[in-house]
């Protein structure tokens, strides 16, 4: 085997094993993916400055799994909250500087820089990440700690298991 292919085996059996037990038990009590807002429906908003086209600011912690990635305490990325003590983001964002002091992780906030400070104490950058082609496999596993608090403000999301059907909505979410 390759080594390129070796080393995206053990990163990703790492990833699943890690996820395995926890993910299928919270899918199977239902404490992954779930959103404490009780009604979707919110009073218009004047429109503010968005990255995305056609966004729009989400009830306040109505995403509890989104997280902000700061390097030397400055919002550099987006994280999701994967489990209490991993947060999965893009490699681009770590890889000019993967030494995981530099890192933190905010959990519960709904603006820039608030919510509660995690450490990130590992990472793992995929082993492929723009070997392929430019921005191939870009992805990492951070680990934080203490284990994130898991509350009304702070929750895992439901990793998926098969790619979304046709036609259907998906929602992308960040703090900016």
């Amino acid at each position: 085997m390759p080594k390129e292919l070796l080393h995206t085996a053990l990163f990703l059996l790492t990833l699943s094993l890690s996820q395995f037990n926890t993910a299928a038990s919270q899918r199977s009590t239902g404490q992954c993916g779930r959103r404490n807002v009780s009604s979707m429906v919110r009073e218009y908003i004047e429109p503010s400055f968005t990255r995305i086209q056609g966004g729009e600011e989400a009830i306040p912690h109505s995403w509890p799994w989104t997280a902000q990635l700061l390097r030397d305490g400055y919002h550099i990325c987006d994280a999701v909250l994967i489990d209490q003590s991993y947060v999965l983001t893009t490699s681009h964002c770590i890889a000019p500087s993967p030494i995981s002091l530099r890192y933190s992780i905010l959990l519960g906030g709904h603006s820039y820089k608030s919510g509660e400070k995690y450490q990130v104490v590992g990472m793992s950058i995929h082993p492929l990440f723009n070997k392929v082609w430019s921005r191939a496999y870009d992805y990492a596993l951070l680990k934080i700690s203490p284990p994130a608090i898991i509350n009304e403000n702070v929750s895992t999301v439901c990793l998926p298991t098969a790619p979304p059907p046709p036609n259907r909505d998906c929602v992308v979410t960040g703090i900016f």
